[in-house]
């Protein structure tokens, strides 16, 4: 549970060597002004220069990347000037997607004929998962 009224921000992490798993909590602060008492205003700028390194970046290759269609994909010049007017912004927290609706996703996203090839695969693995 997140809980924006007090900065405590619950989730999930496993580790992939052992297969551990859990679910924990921290409190991150409710504000730039608690996040700040709690850390320390270089703490919380850091943090910020950091996500948002990330986030630019992001944004940079979004700019570069040519449509499938042919459109899109500007040139650095074109990038940058698109960064010079870029802010970032507020995003949700980053939650795990469910496994069962990514899956639906990429095969949403194939061919009829690739969709077709990977049904016996499907079709042995929830079979598999039954017994």
């Amino acid at each position: 549970m997140n809980d924006e009224a007090t900065g405590v921000v619950e989730f999930g992490v496993k580790e992939n060597t052992t297969g551990v798993s859990g679910t924990f909590s921290y409190n991150f602060g409710e504000s730039l002004t608690d996040a700040e008492a709690l850390f320390g205003p270089e703490v919380v700028h850091n943090k910020f220069k950091q996500a948002s390194v990330i986030s630019a970046a992001t944004f940079i290759r979004s700019c570069l990347k040519a449509g499938k269609d042919g459109t899109g994909g500007k040139t650095l010049e074109e990038a940058q000037a698109a960064l010079d007017a870029w802010k970032p912004g507020i995003g949700a927290i980053r939650s795990k997607k469910d496994p069962v609706a990514a899956l639906a996703d990429a095969i949403g996203k194939l061919s009829p004929e690739e969709q077709a090839k990977s049904r016996d695969k499907l079709e042995a693995l929830l079979a598999s998962m039954i017994d």
